[in-house]
């Protein structure tokens, strides 16, 4: 072989060899080629995490199964665009999300929860008291005629109060329906209007309120895991053309019941793309619902308690 060719064939090698090892270095950071843009992007990632195992359906392929002690999927190295994700399992109602993968982050669905078709239905002592998650304060504590005076209304007006450390978490019924107040010290905040009752959650970082056909949740801190939401943040998570007359937190404190008329619905907070409810009891003449801190709900009739586990 000439000089020349032994050149031309070891430069081209060098280049080939330089090309490969760019390629090499960008893929084991998390880069690919794009074809449909033209252009080398950065990849993302997704992980969702179950309180049971489930298969997974991406972009309506099956993959694998919900695995590992903690029911967890991940798939990596994703082009930045939207995913569709469903989780499957028999027995149970499907989930299923868009997932938006955005270059060099995390979509995280941490908060799974799979709910089953046939709830554990039990019979309860009609002496099983009603679990509260918050400190609700006695109206004949002296609270009530403090608060009044502070917010000029007549006593009666103030139909309940639940304290979080300093503050006070405050509906007042008027002529023009119900406020939820925000009173710490002397500073008074409007947290909403049009209310009929709140109940705020085990970790004490949000309320849930309800009127007669929607459910807002306000954020009174930032979240540290997705989605994230900042103190603040409000969110109507339902609305129904169906009166809801009563609602209390399941034990993840990113799902609620929800009742309304003789329906008893499981919302997720989760909103990304869409919202998953289910609706998980239907009788009549339900009179008060309240969630038990190991996940099963109480549920109140005229005549006999029952428990739901879902």
């Amino acid at each position: 072989m000439e000089k020349r060719s032994r050149n031309i064939l070891f430069y081209l090698s060098l280049g080939a060899f330089i090309l490969i090892s760019i390629g090499v270095t960008l893929y084991a950071q998390g880069y690919v080629y794009s074809f449909a843009e033209g252009k080398i992007v950065k990849t993302g990632s997704i992980r969702v995490s179950a309180q049971t195992s489930g298969k997974v359906l991406f972009d309506n392929k099956t993959q694998s199964s919900l695995s590992g002690l903690s029911d967890v999927f991940e798939k990596g190295r994703l082009r930045p665009r939207d995913y569709q994700i469903k989780i499957t399992k028999d027995g149970f109602y499907d989930w299923g999300k868009t997932a938006t993968v955005r270059a060099g982050e995390l979509t995280n669905f941490p908060s799974v929860y799979l709910v089953t078709k046939t709830p554990k239905i039990e019979i309860a002592s009609v002496s099983d008291e009603l679990e509260s998650l918050a400190e609700v304060i006695d109206p004949n504590s002296g609270t009530f005629e403090t608060i009044s005076q502070t917010l000029a209304v007549e006593p009666k007006a103030v139909k309940k109060v639940e304290r979080l450390g300093g503050v006070d978490i405050v509906l007042i019924k008027t002529a023009r329906g119900g406020i939820l107040y925000k009173l710490t010290g002397d500073n008074l905040e409007v947290m909403e209007s049009g209310v009929d009752d709140f109940v705020i959650n085990k970790r004490r970082d949000r309320i849930a309120w309800r009127s007669a056909d929607q459910v807002g949740v306000i954020w009174l801190k930032d979240t540290s895991y997705q989605p994230i939401h900042l103190a603040g943040d409000e969110e109507i998570i339902l609305e129904t053309s169906s009166e809801i007359d009563a609602l209390d937190w399941f034990k993840t404190d990113d799902h609620l019941f929800v009742k309304a008329r003789n329906n008893i619905f499981f919302v997720e907070l989760d909103g990304r793309s869409n919202r998953n409810v289910y609706t998980v009891f239907t009788e009549a003449n339900i009179d008060e619902i309240k969630s038990q801190s190991d996940g099963r709900l109480l549920i109140k009739f005229s005549d006999k308690y029952i428990y739901l586990e879902i």
